[in-house]
């Protein structure tokens, strides 16, 4: 991203890579992310991490954030970063439907779509019903008010402990890891 005279790039592998990798080592995993974008962190999770498949969620449509030119030219940008993986599944759908589509079970699944608390709040529920019973829920924005909220309050309500980083992303664990 470009401000004035300075570039900031992201840091990769962000801290949710770093401990799904040391949660599943080289084991095969399958996993989602809801909010794909330009697809930078997800070609950061096929690099990392040993993925049998990967489920894309964006529908690239409505964001209040971005004009449609700029979702377009980031879907193209997505497609064209990890046009050399074979093992994604893309889903061009809003989180709610694309989660719902999602029939199997999954190790991991990482959320950075709408920041709102009731859309994050509704995310976070719907994916915990598709991870498997190890699986691991993480995602990014925690230093957004709505979406530490919707984390904070569901981390209780499963019973999870919760991992967050100064690069944002968070991660919820089990309480018998």
């Amino acid at each position: 991203m470009d401000i004035g005279n300075f570039h900031i790039r992201r840091r990769f592998p962000r801290f949710s890579t770093v401990c799904l990798k040391k949660e599943f080592q080289c084991k095969e995993i399958v996993g989602a992310e809801v909010g794909v974008f330009e697809g930078e962190n997800a070609k950061n999770i096929l690099e990392e991490l040993n993925i049998k498949k990967i489920y894309l969620i964006d529908n690239y449509f409505f964001c209040k954030e971005y004009s449609k030119d700029r979702l377009n030219k980031a879907k193209q940008k997505a497609e064209n970063r990890l046009k050399k993986f074979k093992q994604i599944s893309w889903i061009y759908k809003d989180s709610e439907e694309g989660i719902k589509e999602i029939k199997e079970k999954l190790d991991f699944i990482y959320i950075d779509a709408d920041h709102s608390y009731n859309k994050s709040k509704k995310d976070i529920e719907l994916a915990m019903s598709k991870l498997n019973p190890r699986g691991l829920l993480c995602g990014h924005d925690f230093m957004n008010q709505e979406v530490a909220r919707a984390v904070l309050e569901l981390k209780d309500s499963f019973k999870l402990n919760l991992k967050t980083h100064h690069d944002g992303d968070w991660v919820l664990l089990k309480n018998d890891k």
